[in-house]
């Protein structure tokens, strides 16, 4: 895990220094989760989170923005 002071002093560029600042979670359009992170989250973040009304085969969709206003989503069958 990396701060932003460290990816600063590390790039010596604070705009090479960057990170997600934004994530939702939707079950079929309902979000289920949503947070608005900090810069002390690490390279490949780990989410995990309890809700309740999904069913087997429902798709999941995570969809996240970064620091630069970079946007990626990805969708998943729930097991």
């Amino acid at each position: 895990m990396t701060t932003y002071n460290q990816a600063k002093k590390k790039t010596g560029n604070k705009d090479d220094a960057n990170f997600i600042t934004h994530l939702t979670a939707s079950v079929n359009g309902d979000l289920v989760f949503e947070v608005s992170t900090s810069q002390f989250l690490s390279k490949n973040p780990i989410f995990k989170f309890k809700f309740k009304g999904a069913q087997k085969g429902d798709i999941l969709t995570m969809t996240w923005i970064d620091k630069k206003g970079n946007t990626k989503t990805s969708k998943t069958k729930i097991k």
